[in-house]
């Protein structure tokens, strides 16, 4: 897509229409030899000038079936990215590993009040858990 497509298809979809790859592909040959000017509109040859919001409007009235509501979110995606779905997904399936054999003597180096302390009988309660 040329920079004239794209500006036509942010149009449709600020309209709330997604384009699809026919309504391109008319816009390539409609718009072909256009420019931009400084006002933003579409300069088309020897036929004027024309807002996109226009030229996508147009197109969508004479080719209503090149043109679908455009959705916010695809069906096939949810609201967390992948990355965070495969964290998830692994801390689900971890195997937290058994605690050392000499846990209860490295345990008792350590007085009850202190914090290492506490760590290590958080860590114990937390895998007798699971």
């Amino acid at each position: 897509m040329t920079g004239i497509e794209t500006i036509v298809v942010k149009a449709a979809a600020s309209q709330g229409w997604q384009a699809t790859a026919e309504a391109v592909r008319q816009a390539t040959i409609d718009l072909a030899g256009s420019v931009i000017s400084d006002q933003g509109l579409i300069v088309i040859p020897g036929k004027g000038a024309i807002s996109p919001g226009d030229y996508a409007t147009s197109l969508r009235t004479a080719m209503p079936t090149a043109f679908r509501p455009k959705t916010d979110q695809p069906a096939e995606t949810s609201e967390d990215n992948l990355t965070e779905r495969y964290r998830a997904e692994i801390a689900a399936t971890r195997r937290k590993s058994a605690l050392p054999s000499n846990f209860q003597e490295v345990r008792s180096r350590y007085a009850d009040s202190s914090l290492t302390a506490r760590f290590m009988d958080e860590l114990a309660a937390a895998r007798k858990g699971s």
